[in-house]
């Protein structure tokens, strides 16, 4: 149970970090938002690692823990936000700034619930395979 905690906390904050590294790029122009193929690109690649992050540390126990992994993200997503900030603050006068934070956080909210959903349909997959699902009637 400790585990399932650390993990999920630790996964939130990753999740976080990523989070406020696509903001901050977006907003840098570092990263077009008109540009789709790439918003497609980093949303692939995102919800890849995400789901081989939720196999790996929710291997058949503790599902009911990958539900706690969006309150970590928020939860650290506000922490860090204040934190980088202060390193990197945001000027005035640029209105759109609360879309474009909303636009990259939702965006990103959902490739979380993406990976998170194929993480464990992936682990129950896994699990029907090894054969520890057993339906009623079924015999091999």
């Amino acid at each position: 149970m400790k585990k399932m905690l650390l993990t999920v906390v630790v996964l939130g904050a990753i999740y976080a970090v990523i989070g406020e590294i696509i903001f901050y790029t977006t907003y840098f122009y570092l990263l077009d938002v008109s540009d789709e193929i790439g918003w497609y690109f980093i949303a692939g690649g995102l919800g890849v690692l995400y789901t081989l992050l939720i196999v790996r540390y929710f291997r058949n126990r503790h599902w009911y823990g990958v539900l706690f992994i969006p309150v970590a993200y928020f939860l650290f997503l506000v922490i860090f936000s204040m934190v980088i900030s202060q390193f990197f603050p945001i000027e005035e006068g640029h209105d759109g700034i609360g879309l474009l934070l909303i636009f990259v956080h939702i965006f990103h909210l959902i490739i979380i619930g993406f990976g998170i959903v194929a993480g464990l349909v992936a682990n129950l997959i896994i699990l029907q395979v090894k054969g520890g699902i057993r339906c009623k009637g079924y015999s091999k």
